[in-house]
């Protein structure tokens, strides 16, 4: 039972983290955060979400500065934090 209660506290916090990303970031930024820290390359995602690497950059940059982390790194910390990977 206690991992079935800890298995639920980690899924609610993940779609707490989610609901409050949501009202930061544009749905494509969602989408971008959502394949980077599911462990894609960038040349990767902006192919699965058909638009340049450039474009994509521009996305991440926003991203970095909405959630105020630097680079991937820090993206992935912020990741693990808010239970989302």
């Amino acid at each position: 039972q206690a991992l079935v209660g800890r298995a639920m506290e980690a899924l609610q916090a993940r779609e707490t983290a989610l609901r409050e990303l949501s009202e930061l970031l544009t749905g494509r930024e969602m989408q971008v955060l959502q394949l980077i820290v599911g462990g894609a390359r960038a040349r990767d995602v902006a192919a699965r979400l058909a638009v340049s690497e450039g474009t994509l950059k521009v996305h991440l940059h926003h991203i970095y500065q909405k959630l105020n982390v630097t680079g991937r790194d820090g993206l992935n910390a912020f990741a693990r934090a808010k239970g989302l990977v």
